[in-house]
């Protein structure tokens, strides 16, 4: 337990983890159906107990911030992105569920995971307040 509460407080490991998940998330702006924010949510989370430099030059990024301020000063998705991750998802949930030759109570619990997934994107809000 001694060792859990140095290393929650130990700025090397979050910018290590950070780190890993910005590469994460740099694969999947080039995987087709890898997802890229959810990555970046993390590492951003992670540099912001580890680097607030760090987390301040990801929020500022022209192309990765937006999404992350969205999330994070609101709790917004907005409609693109969950146009996107619900169909990437669906098509994802779809294969495995119908088409793999997993056991069948793994294909349910991928389906089960996957609806509570698109459920929980679809049901946050597209806009800030006031927007």
């Amino acid at each position: 337990m001694d060792l859990w509460l140095k290393l929650r407080h130990s700025r090397p490991m979050w910018l290590a983890v950070g780190w890993i998940f910005v590469g994460i998330g740099g694969v999947g702006m080039f995987v087709p159906l890898m997802p890229t924010v959810p990555f970046l949510l993390v590492a951003s989370y992670c540099f912001q107990r580890g680097s607030p430099q760090l987390h301040k030059w990801l929020l500022d990024h022209p192309k990765l911030g937006p999404p992350l301020k969205d999330w994070e000063q609101n709790r917004v998705i907005r409609w693109p992105a969950k146009v996107v991750a619900t169909l990437g998802l669906s098509l994802s949930l779809s294969y495995t569920c119908f088409f793999s030759d997993r056991e069948h109570w793994v294909r349910i619990m991928v389906g089960v995971i996957g609806i509570m997934v698109i459920l929980f994107i679809l049901t946050r809000k597209s806009r800030p307040n006031g927007v």
